[in-house]
């Protein structure tokens, strides 16, 4: 955990211990108890003193507010410290160091349960305790009945809504991290390892066009995801980049998934509304063998329709921001895939004929010769 005060702009970085130490100076724990606290979670941690001594760095850094007993922190004579704490309310931001898929980030909450929010969200994310040089700020913090969202203290978005607000801060973090992966083919859609891990798939759409859905009906069926939405492809060998980005989903999709009979440790209600964070990620590397792009038809059967080279390309193509910073990359990338893996319009039907149909192809894939046109 990493502390930031609004007014001097300090930082202070807090190990596990020291973290628990902030949480628990409410005002109802002394310094005794905040001891005891900590030795029930880490019975090896320092001693009282010790913490008695951070707490009073902690005030000294105007990171709480309160009265303690004494100035300085002593031990009294029977050992426990004569250092109370009466109330201590926080006046600071936290901030936690994310690494995401090799892009450093420093995300700012002004208090604990907003903290806590964004940590189950970004639960995928790696942790870490200090701060890269060149790590982005990200920080979210209330202005009257506005939430807003600023980057390197550049105001980018403001809501009166807190979730919106956490939408916005997620989805310009991963904007920015595909924006510094120049190194990876960007696609937007999911990418998931094959039940037998000997290769890869792709579903590329646009929002509304089922393919999270599809995705989703696919682990249940013994895929498992290396990305949700977004698809960072290693140039040569063709193989995505496990992210382990939440899942955003509506209460339609979770309707239709759990009348599929999806795992039970599939915890919908662990997560903010809208997120799902699977419990299992595909953890090595396969070559995409297959693409989809799924279109809706309601009411109809499923069925796929193969794409040729040319057309193939220009349909993937369209879904990768590559194509913004690099055209030409992006074409070859786009050429690549397109030589190396099977590529289909898929029209989405009934849910669990559609998953089938898409096992079904892999399947054959599998047993064909690799692909060439």
């Amino acid at each position: 955990m990493v502390l930031f005060h609004m007014r001097t702009r300090e930082l202070m970085a807090l190990n596990s211990t020291a973290a628990l130490v902030w949480e628990c100076c409410d005002g109802a724990h002394s310094v005794a108890m905040i001891a005891d606290e900590v030795r029930t979670i880490f019975p090896d941690s320092a001693a009282e003193d010790d913490i008695a001594l951070l707490v009073h760095d902690l005030k000294r850094r105007e990171m709480v507010i309160g009265r303690t007993d004494a100035a300085t922190p002593s031990p009294s004579e029977n050992g426990r410290s004569a250092t109370s704490v009466s109330r201590i309310d926080p006046v600071t931001a936290i901030s936690i160091c994310y690494h995401i898929n090799g892009y450093d980030a420093v995300v700012t909450t002004p208090n604990s349960e907003i903290c806590a929010t964004v940590g189950r969200i970004f639960a995928g994310f790696i942790i870490v305790a200090d701060l890269p040089e060149g790590t982005t700020h990200y920080h979210l913090h209330q202005d009257g009945a506005w939430w807003v969202l600023s980057v390197s203290d550049e105001e980018m978005y403001a809501s009166p809504i807190l979730l919106d607000a956490l939408v916005a801060l997620e989805w310009r973090l991963i904007t920015d991290m595909i924006t510094h992966r120049s190194d990876r083919f960007h696609l937007h859609g999911a990418a998931l390892r094959t039940p037998d891990g000997a290769a890869s798939i792709l579903i590329l759409g646009e929002s509304g066009s089922g393919k999270t859905t599809l995705t989703l009906a696919l682990m249940a069926r013994g895929f498992l995801p290396y990305a949700d939405d977004t698809s960072l492809i290693e140039p040569q060998g063709l193989a995505p980049e496990t992210l382990r980005r939440a899942f955003h989903i509506d209460e339609k999709t979770r309707t239709l998934i759990t009348a599929n009979r999806c795992p039970s440790d599939w915890k919908f209600d662990a997560m903010p509304p809208g997120y799902f964070m699977p419990p299992r990620w595909a953890d090595t590397p396969a070559p995409i063998r297959s693409v989809f792009l799924p279109t809706l038809q309601i009411g109809q059967s499923p069925d796929a329709t193969p794409l040729a080279l040319t057309d193939a390309v220009l349909r993937i193509v369209t879904f990768s921001a590559t194509l913004d910073q690099s055209p030409a990359h992006a074409l070859a990338q786009a050429a690549h895939l397109a030589e190396c893996a099977d590529c289909f319009v898929l029209g989405v039907g009934d849910l669990a004929e559609t998953a089938a149909l898409v096992a079904h192809l892999v399947n054959d894939s599998a047993r064909a010769d690799p692909v060439s046109r």
